[in-house]
């Protein structure tokens, strides 16, 4: 590309920049994951709090494991640590689902709650559990989660996820750390014994 053509492209850019509203250069911002670029939005009047495409945005950077600093800084400027995320599911379980301990750790620091369940009743650690994420289901036993009992409403719990899912050694710690009751759905090719008709 000339020079001439560079300059005028890049000279556009900048303007449309400068006339995007707080919001939009905070949505560009949350995209790139640029922490400078996301300070000046919410210096120039962006809310943290503010829905991007129906989601909040400390979701979306949960969801698209933005990192740390961007997190904290959401988090530093009054992003909701207990709000409700895509299909109901509240931070800490979008953190857990992700296998993001930094982020469940900063989550659970800023005040948001390690049993929290989704419309459906998932916990953090029925999403950790049914994904295999060893690191997270060990965090979240250690920081107190021992909501181990029946939560979905379709009866699955987390050791029952785990196992259908084969996630063996999550399963394992599981046993060896939470009290379940049994899960009554069978897995694949398992029968109800003794039923005969």
């Amino acid at each position: 590309m000339p020079v001439a053509a560079r300059s005028l492209l890049l000279s556009t850019l900048t303007l449309l920049l400068a006339c995007a509203s707080p919001s939009e250069r905070f949505a560009d911002a949350l995209a790139s994951g640029d922490v400078e670029a996301l300070k000046a939005a919410l210096a120039g009047g962006a809310d943290v709090n503010e829905r991007i495409e129906r989601l909040a945005p400390l979701c979306i950077a949960l969801d698209r494991r933005a990192g740390k600093a961007v997190i904290d800084l959401l988090l530093e400027a009054g992003a909701d640590p207990r709000g409700r995320c895509r299909g109901g599911g509240a931070t800490m379980s979008v953190a857990a689902a992700a296998g993001d301990v930094a982020a469940a750790q900063t989550l659970l620091e800023a005040g948001a709650r390690l049993e929290a369940t989704s419309h459906l009743g998932e916990t953090p650690l029925f999403a950790a559990s049914c994904r295999g994420h060893l690191d997270m289901v060990t965090f979240l036993l250690d920081a107190g989660h021992a909501h181990g009992r029946n939560q979905r409403t379709d009866a699955r719990t987390p050791i029952g996820c785990a196992n259908f899912r084969g996630h063996a050694e999550v399963s394992e710690l599981l046993a060896e750390r939470v009290e379940v009751e049994p899960d009554p759905i069978p897995a694949p090719g398992g029968g109800h014994e003794g039923h005969n008709h």
